[in-house]
């Protein structure tokens, strides 16, 4: 194995004068010492890394179905439910999902729902009964609409 080192060379003018510094670096070339080799300890993760939080894409793979409460850009909390299942059925004004752990929503569809199906905008009537589906809705009252719709089947 082999080391690399840095060599450092500075000078600095009276109080008040701008610093003048020369830097000067040098790689060097030497056995590396065991005492100088990273070694991980049991448990530890690899030297410099962390574990990963729980990601988005990760929560998202894995999320059946839920509700979290936001606040909006004017500071007022909003109910978000979120849901991937199957559509179970869809029309112009709603569709209904089921998870895999058997929770059915039914949500409202409004015109500014937004549909993507295969990564791209789509239109609603692109989403059929069977096809798996991601909903994120917005609550008020006793009603959710949809703002996405994410068809994953395609």
């Amino acid at each position: 194995m082999t080391g690399v080192g840095v060599a450092f060379a500075g000078s600095s003018t009276t109080a008040g004068n701008p610093s003048v510094s020369a830097l000067a670096a040098a790689a060097t070339t030497a056995p590396a010492s065991p005492s100088t080799t990273p070694k991980r300890a049991a448990g530890k993760h690899a030297a410099g890394r962390r574990p990963r939080p729980l990601g988005l894409a990760v929560l998202a793979n894995r999320l059946q179905h839920g509700q979290v409460v936001i606040k909006d850009k004017n500071g007022s909390d909003v109910t978000v439910l979120l849901q991937h299942g199957s559509v179970t059925a869809v029309s112009t004004s709603s569709i209904s999902l089921r998870s895999q752990d058997g929770f059915t929503g039914s949500y409202a569809i409004a015109s500014s729902t937004r549909v993507r199906i295969d990564g791209t905008q789509a239109a609603l009537s692109g989403v059929k009964a069977g096809d798996q589906a991601w909903v994120t809705a917005r609550e008020s009252g006793s009603t959710a609409t949809v703002t996405l719709l994410v068809d994953r089947t395609k």
